[in-house]
């Protein structure tokens, strides 16, 4: 192969990789309807490998905002939504060309580190500008964050949810199973919520988002794409259970002495409650 095809090749690829979308593609409204999971239920394993996660209808559309804003992603990333009366589930594929350069850490539940991470956010409450955000690491790392007012981000909210990835010959795949009792919605029988995905890629630097805004643009949930067809989801109660003991010491001076000044102890309980 001679040089001028070699570089003809190379520059043809790499011009593939930073497609540029203009801004009539970039502003297409993205939407998703949900599939709802009527028997059986889904095993998190990070495998994606029930009949239930073929039926589901598929987006891949990202757009790339870091580093080249507005370009076609460098990897392919997909992903579904499945939902029963208790739990809204998300299965991600996040396919790479180089797996065994998938930046991976293992590190404490809510700890930023520099990994590949996976993001879904559900802005339930469908007001543009609150919403819930559960983060996956390859290894298995959970993290989640509570925004506010649009641009605000609570990380010290905790939620109570399962996550679960597995590393491949093609790339990563993560599995989130969602309570609907973390998740604050309004009493209706059909919704339509903020849905956002977005994946980093550590090596890269590289950031893509299922629904793109400029950097230009202020805002964050605001620009949430749509999922629809969320039905007749039953009304959640949130109960929460917390533990403690309650203990008692009795003492009096009635029965101290010159040899033992100490206050004697008439009585101890403790116990759970």
């Amino acid at each position: 192969m001679n040089a001028q095809l070699t570089i003809a090749m190379i520059f043809g690829v790499s011009t593939l990789a930073a497609t540029k979308f203009d801004r009539t593609e970039l502003e297409l409204p993205r939407s998703l309807p949900a599939f709802r999971l009527t028997t059986g239920e889904l095993r998190i394993d990070g495998m994606l490998d029930e009949t239930v996660w073929r039926e589901a209808e598929v987006r891949s559309n990202f757009v790339q905002r870091n580093p080249l804003e507005g370009t076609a992603p460098t990897e392919r990333t997909e992903f579904s939504v499945i939902y029963d009366d208790e739990y809204i589930y998300v299965g991600v594929e996040a396919y790479d060309s180089r797996p065994d350069s998938i930046v991976s850490i293992l590190s404490r539940r809510d700890e930023m580190t520099p990994s590949d991470w996976i993001h879904v956010s559900f802005d339930s409450y469908s007001d543009y500008r609150t919403a819930f955000e559960f983060w996956l690491n390859p290894q298995g790392v959970k993290r989640d964050v509570r925004r506010f007012n649009d641009e605000g981000e609570d990380a010290n909210w905790d939620a109570i949810w399962e996550g679960k990835t597995t590393t491949g010959p093609h790339g990563w795949t993560a599995e989130f199973r969602i309570p609907f009792t973390e998740l604050r919605f309004s009493e209706k029988e059909n919704r339509n919520w903020g849905l956002q995905v977005y994946r980093h890629i550590s090596r890269k630097n590289e950031d893509e988002y299922w629904t793109y805004w400029s950097k230009g643009e202020g805002g964050w949930v605001r620009h949430y794409g749509r999922l629809t067809n969320l039905e007749n989801i039953p009304q959640q109660r949130q109960i929460y259970v917390a533990p403690y003991t309650i203990s008692r010491l009795g003492t009096s001076p009635l029965y101290s002495t010159d040899l033992n000044p100490d206050t004697y102890r008439l009585g101890q309980t403790w116990g759970p409650i």
